[in-house]
């Protein structure tokens, strides 16, 4: 038979998880910073340059991407937190109610 969890607990979880994947994601983001610190596609190769600033245009824009997703996943785990603090006050103004 499951565990019972209290609803509050769930919403915890669920932020604890979006809080380790924009970690996760902004650890991405900083180790794809070095990716193409240099160019090694040809300086002195008209080719190679243009790879190389193409390149780096599209790591960028990766890295630009997942860094908003990471900024969602935080704001997402501040809101569940919001949740389960509403859940814990409900079901506590709940119990009084009935206590009486």
């Amino acid at each position: 038979m499951p565990e019972v969890m209290s609803i509050s607990t769930v919403w915890l979880n669920r932020a604890r998880e979006a809080e380790n994947a924009a970690r996760e994601l902004e650890r991405l983001v900083s180790s794809a910073g070095t990716v193409l610190s240099q160019n090694r596609f040809g300086v002195d190769c008209v080719e190679g340059r243009a790879l190389f600033v193409n390149l780096n245009h599209a790591v960028e824009l990766w890295r630009s991407s997942i860094s908003a997703i990471a900024e969602d996943l935080a704001t997402t785990a501040l809101h569940c937190r919001t949740a389960a603090a509403h859940y814990e006050l409900v079901d506590s103004l709940s119990a009084s109610e009935i206590g009486d």
